[in-house]
């Protein structure tokens, strides 16, 4: 397939992950005992090492079971790097990025149990935009894109599985210059507005990790008539009696106010700075 070659392999995507401390995680991860009745200043002492040789800021531990016999919680290091950050603590707001996927995988699958739709929906008519999006094949040698027409409908469960032929733009090469040459969306743009460009391939034909999930909040929001976030404060949040979860547009002052940075690594050797923000990542009407 013409797009294979634009996608990043298992091997190279493993690679890429590799972060300077995940040595240090193993055996860390290595050194708890199998019984619940335990020391943990050994395992402690390795995440506090970690932050003093900042392979991070900060890191919150948490382990429970049913029966709870285990309940651990343990909070290290600072809210972000700098002399003068506060400290990090079991009440410090985190942000989830791409771990929202499963709360929205949620939402959508209780869609679903009500029969508001089907796994195998063409959701097209809830998200025109993406849609109309052509396959991206790559660049001709006048480098102008080579697009075709998509055929293969997409449907609801190709939006949850990354098979849609969506993708990062940012993780795939070909992506990015094609974004580079149409021009980067606005700050905090709409989901829709920084999430519109081309296809990489027929949906239901290959895999590929990108804003399909996102893509699939969109519908629900069509289906519902509600924001994501309002749909999730009442299926979800509030029925476990949870109200510190909130997408960036809905975070509350204290939470805007408390929450830690996230961490950034730069250079050859994975030097950790703070991210100056999110608006790259954030999506103005979603997170």
């Amino acid at each position: 397939m013409r797009f294979k070659s634009h996608l990043q392999s298992p091997r190279n995507a493993s690679a890429a992950r590799q972060a300077p401390g995940k040595r240090l995680l193993r055996k860390a991860r290595s050194a708890v005992p199998a019984s619940l009745d335990i020391n943990m200043s050994s395992f402690e002492q390795k995440f506090e090492q970690a932050v003093k040789d900042g392979v991070f800021s900060g890191a919150i531990l948490m382990a429970k079971d049913k029966s709870g016999k285990l309940d651990y919680a343990k909070s290290f290091g600072t809210r972000s790097m700098g002399e003068n950050a506060k400290p990090l603590d079991l009440n410090t707001p985190l942000f989830l990025a791409s771990m929202t996927k499963l709360l929205t995988s949620i939402a959508c699958m209780q869609l679903i149990e009500r029969g508001l739709i089907s796994l195998d929906t063409d959701v097209s008519s809830f998200i025109p935009d993406l849609a109309a999006q052509p396959i991206l094949h790559g660049f001709d040698d006048n480098d102008k894109p080579i697009l075709s027409d998509r055929k293969k409908p997409i449907l609801f469960v190709h939006l949850l599985t990354h098979s849609a032929g969506t993708a990062y733009d940012k993780m795939v090469p070909v992506l990015e210059k094609y974004r580079d040459q149409q021009g980067q969306p606005e700050d905090r743009a709409t989901m829709t507005t920084k999430c519109v460009y081309p296809l990489l391939f027929e949906p239901g034909t290959y895999w590929s990790y990108g804003t399909g999930i996102d893509w699939a909040g969109k519908v629900l929001e069509k289906l519902t008539s509600q924001t994501l976030q309002a749909y999730m404060d009442d299926n979800i949040f509030a029925p476990l009696g949870v109200d510190r979860i909130k997408f960036t547009p809905f975070l509350t002052e204290e939470m805007k106010k408390e929450k830690a940075t996230i961490g950034l690594r730069i250079g050859e050797e994975g030097n950790l700075i703070n991210l100056p923000d999110t608006k790259n990542i954030d999506y103005g009407d979603v997170e």
